[in-house]
C-alpha cells in the first residue's frame, strides 16, 4: 500500500461511525404493580426508589451528575417554565428534580407505600448514565405522565429506539413499564428519555414525566445460550413473555 493510499485509509477509517460494541431491545407496556414485580422477579439487580435520597434532600434540583445506586443523571438541556417549575420553590427548570406527591400527573410508583420519584422538570428530558458497579444485561423502569401535554417522547439506548406515541396526547398520569435488554453482560450503557417535537427534528420543554423503580441486574435466562449472529428483537418478550397478553404499545423506529 502507498504512502498515499494509506493515508486515505487513515482518514476513511476517522470518518466513519464506530458500529456499537453491543445492542439494545426497548419494550414498553402499561403499568401495573403486579407486572412490575413479575418482571423484577426475574432479576439479580440493584435498585434504586429514590426514597432514601428524597428524605436526605428533600423537594427540590439536584444538579448535574445527580449520582445514584444504578448511576448518574442529567437533564438533555432547555429550561423548563411550566406550573411544574413555578410551584416549587426556588426551582430554576434547568435540572432534574426529585419530587413527592402528585405533581401534574407525575407520582410515586415504588415502592407502593413510597413517595419519591425523578422529574424531568419541565426540561428536554433525561440522560442516564446506567452503572452500578457489576455488569448487568437488562435495565427495568416506571416511566409515567409521558407525552401528555403534546410532546413525543423517544427512548433511546445503543442503537434502539421507542416512541412513546405516534398520534394525539397520553392520558394524564399514564403509566408504564420500561424494559432495556441488552445483548451482552455490560459495565456502562446510556439512555435518554427526550421530549421532541411532532417532526422529530428537535427537542421540546413543558411535557414533564416522571421514572422510578430503577432495577438495573442479570436475566440469566439471556445468557444460557451462546450470543446469537443476530440482533435480539425479542429480548423484551424473552423476559417478559407474560406481558405478551396485555399487549405492546407500537414501536416507531427512526429511519
Amino acid at each position: 500500500m502507498s504512502y498515499k493510499t494509506s493515508l486515505v485509509a487513515a482518514a476513511m477509517a476517522v470518518a466513519l461511525p464506530m458500529a456499537p460494541a453491543f445492542a439494545a431491545s426497548i419494550a414498553v407496556t402499561e403499568y401495573n404493580p403486579a407486572l412490575f414485580t413479575l418482571v423484577e422477579g426475574t432479576l439479580s439487580s440493584t435498585g434504586e426508589d429514590f426514597e432514601t435520597l428524597g428524605n436526605t434532600l428533600g423537594e427540590g434540583e439536584v444538579g448535574s451528575d445527580f449520582s445514584t445506586d444504578v448511576g448518574t443523571f442529567n437533564t438533555l438541556g432547555g429550561t423548563g417554565t411550566g406550573g411544574t417549575v413555578k410551584k416549587l420553590p426556588g426551582n430554576t427548570g434547568s435540572e432534574l428534580a426529585l419530587r413527592d406527591g402528585n405533581t401534574y400527573g407525575r407520582y410515586n410508583t415504588q415502592p407502593l407505600d413510597g413517595d419519591w420519584y425523578l422529574d424531568s422538570n419541565d426540561t428536554y428530558g433525561i440522560d442516564w448514565d446506567v452503572s452500578t458497579g457489576s455488569t448487568f444485561n437488562t435495565v427495568v423502569f416506571t416511566l409515567v405522565d409521558g407525552s401528555d401535554t403534546g410532546a413525543f417522547l423517544r427512548i433511546t439506548s445503543e442503537g434502539d429506539t421507542f416512541e412513546q406515541r405516534v398520534g394525539g396526547k397520553l392520558p394524564n398520569g399514564n403509566a408504564s413499564i420500561v424494559v432495556v435488554s441488552f445483548d451482552t453482560l455490560v459495565s456502562d450503557a446510556v439512555i435518554e428519555i427526550g421530549n421532541y417535537t411532532s417532526d422529530g427534528s428537535s427537542l421540546r420543554t413543558n411535557d414533564g414525566f416522571a421514572i422510578d423503580g430503577l432495577r438495573v441486574g442479570t436475566d440469566n435466562r439471556l445468557i444460557q445460550e451462546p450470543p446469537a449472529p443476530v440482533p435480539l428483537p425479542a429480548s423484551g418478550l424473552l423476559l417478559i413473555g407474560a406481558l405478551a397478553a396485555t399487549g405492546w404499545r407500537a414501536r416507531k423506529r427512526q429511519g
